[in-house]
């Protein structure tokens, strides 16, 4: 079985580029729910911050699909993603010395799920390989489309924390 990887040469669908493909969908479909994010906030430092994590994510997606990203690249993403991740938990769970504790949102649990995902397979793609079966891709994709659909309309909303008079509130 091959696609053509809009390169104009059949990419065979091996177990690694499946995985890739699942790492690819779950960065990207993170940097969808950032955008959302972003665009749902007030102009200024946050709608920039987020704006910035969603390019970089839909750009990392981009290398990673059908061979899996360079060594430098995995750093980049792991790193990058891991830093985004810790700054959501920190700033979500106890806050930072500077500002208060945000609630926890719809669109943040979705882009961390999406963003967990990217980690765990990243993992997987690169120790050992992974045997999917059948169904299992599809469902997975699946899921991973449902979260970041899920994660969007919340973003869209105002990041799925906004006040009784629609404002956005921290």
């Amino acid at each position: 079985m091959g696609i053509d990887g809009g390169r104009g040469q059949a990419t065979r669908l091996t177990e690694s580029s499946v995985t890739w493909w699942l790492v690819a969908a779950a960065s990207v479909g993170a940097g969808i729910v950032h955008a959302a994010v972003g665009f749902g906030h007030p102009a200024g430092a946050h709608r920039w911050f987020f704006v910035t994590v969603a390019a970089f994510q839909v750009w990392w997606g981009s290398l990673v699909w059908p061979d899996g990203p360079s060594d430098r690249s995995t750093t980049l993403g792991v790193g990058v993603l891991s830093g985004v991740l810790v700054l959501y938990l920190a700033t979500h769970s106890v806050g930072l010395p500077v500002g208060e504790r945000i609630p926890v949102e719809r669109a943040g649990v979705a882009a961390a799920a999406l963003e967990t995902v990217v980690l765990a397979f990243v993992s997987m793609g690169r120790h050992r390989p992974v045997s999917w079966g059948r169904w299992s891709v599809p469902a997975l994709t699946v899921v991973i489309l449902v979260v970041a659909a899920v994660g969007v309309w919340s973003g869209l909303e105002g990041g799925g924390h906004v006040g009784a008079d629609g404002l956005h509130v921290h």
